[in-house]
């Protein structure tokens, strides 16, 4: 019986050890930690660049109200002076041509109804139905234009709600990113540190600069930007914003956000680019990365959803989130470069 049960048994503990070397390893807790910190990295910086187009929207729509009152205005002026002439012309009638038209005009339930009446009156000349028509073709058009500011109200309600959406869900992201980082131990967060500094190295690796210190170094004596005064200019702009806070929607000049560090810098030599990070991209012409020069824009995601600038010898300054704001870092980060363009 013993032999049975062996027998038996034997196939059973083959397929079972079998199936116990299909199981996958345990995840690294550091490598789940860090790949954790990146998504929620990337999640919040597509948030915040969600918030500035809401907000970009917000700005047109304001713009668009404001030549809508404008229009309003001056379309109630017309109103009021096609209001008067056709008074004075009905007015006329009632001296030339007896009551029936001011009768109509003050008897009547509304003015609509009265002007209705007077056109539908056989007495009516062309002269004055043409001044009826046209003071209803005015009074319609303000309508329309009262329509229109009220249409734009409710988009500006929408705007502000979705920038309001936006802001939370980044700060939501970053805040869950801090606490990711503030469960580990502190010999878990040595080791992350470790990680991302050696993955930033086999970055800088693969990604050598040519020449490595165009434009300055980090140290030593600063050497003139290849791509001119103006580069040095914006160089030097965002460089005297290092330390400044970040602000969601923050063009300055006390505070900033990314594309609005970016954008503010390229303002101050007279130059405007598009505020938001994805549409900055069309400001220049591609370079590669390989071939940086001072003051050429680089972009981080895909989708884009990040803008620094290249401040020469493999350093870079952006303006990341509340947490951090505006910094210099290396140029190879451990951030997920994908694309950069030379407005000068």
């Amino acid at each position: 019986m013993h032999r049975v049960a062996k027998a038996l048994l034997a196939p059973l503990l083959i397929v079972s050890m079998a199936w116990l070397g299909t199981v996958p390893a345990a995840a690294d807790p550091l490598s789940e930690a860090q790949a954790q910190l990146d998504t929620l990295e990337q999640e919040s910086s597509e948030a915040a660049e969600a918030y500035v187009e809401a907000q970009v929207e917000l700005d047109a729509e304001k713009d668009k109200l404001t030549r809508i009152q404008e229009d309003i205005a001056t379309q109630e002026i017309a109103v009021e002076q096609a209001r008067s002439q056709l008074v004075v012309v009905i007015l006329q009638q009632y001296q030339d041509r007896g009551a029936s038209s001011a009768a109509a005009l003050f008897g009547s339930a509304s003015a609509d109804e009265a002007l209705v009446q007077i056109q539908t009156s056989q007495r009516v000349g062309d002269t004055t139905a043409a001044i009826i028509q046209d003071f209803q073709l005015r009074q319609s058009e303000l309508a329309d234009l009262e329509k229109s500011a009220q249409a734009s109200v409710e988009a500006m309600t929408a705007k502000e709600a979705e920038m309001e959406s936006a802001k939370a869900q980044a700060e939501a992201k970053v805040k869950e990113a801090e606490d990711l980082v503030a469960r580990l131990t502190a010999e878990q967060q040595a080791a992350l540190a470790r990680a991302r500094a050696a993955a930033a190295a086999a970055q800088a690796t693969a990604h050598p600069q040519a020449p490595p210190n165009a434009g300055g170094s980090s140290g030593g004596a600063s050497v003139a930007p290849p791509n001119g005064s103006l580069a040095a200019q914006v160089v030097a702009y965002v460089k005297a914003r290092v330390g400044y806070p970040y602000v969601y929607g923050g063009t300055g000049p006390n505070a900033y956000d990314c594309s609005g560090l970016t954008q503010a810098a390229y303002a101050s030599i007279g130059i405007h680019i598009p505020r938001v990070a994805g549409a900055q991209v069309s400001a220049g012409r591609p370079v590669s990365l390989s071939e940086l020069q001072p003051g050429d824009l680089i972009f981080v995601y895909s989708p884009i959803s990040h803008v620094e600038m290249y401040i020469g010898g493999g350093q870079k300054i952006g303006a990341w989130n509340p947490s951090q704001g505006i910094v210099q870092s290396a140029l190879w980060n451990g951030m997920p470069l994908t694309y950069a363009v030379r407005v000068l």
